[in-house]
């Protein structure tokens, strides 16, 4: 999964919506205590649910300013400006991939360079 805060964008891999066995709806859920956050395939009729678009030459991507900012409160050093990568584990008997948020890393320059700024 990829988190970029400046364009406001999360874009699911189609190899973790694949994982998932390439649902219609998936739901992105957080749990701030844990540092988590996580795709589980879900059913059009729950209200968490959201469209996703399976498609082995492209990625998924979901729009939201207000996931981004929450993540961007619980995730101490996080770049605003920044894109990150967060690696996840599947886990087929819940149906989920669960993306721990302190393991995320920096893609782009800019998310670096302040990063070692800030550190200094």
């Amino acid at each position: 999964m990829t988190l970029d805060l400046k364009k406001r964008r999360i874009r699911i891999h189609s190899t973790t919506l694949h994982a998932l066995n390439d649902p219609p709806y998936i739901e992105l859920l957080i749990n701030p205590d844990k540092l988590t956050l996580a795709v589980r395939a879900s059913k059009k009729k729950h209200r968490l649910a959201h469209k996703a678009y399976y498609d082995p030459k492209r990625d998924n991507e979901l729009y939201s300013d207000s996931l981004l900012s929450q993540l961007a409160r619980i995730a101490a050093g996080m770049n605003r400006r920044g894109s990150y990568r967060i690696l996840g584990i599947h886990y087929p008997d819940q149906n989920l991939i669960l993306f721990e948020i302190r393991n995320m890393f920096p893609i782009n320059k800019s998310s670096i360079k302040d990063s070692i700024n800030e550190s200094n």
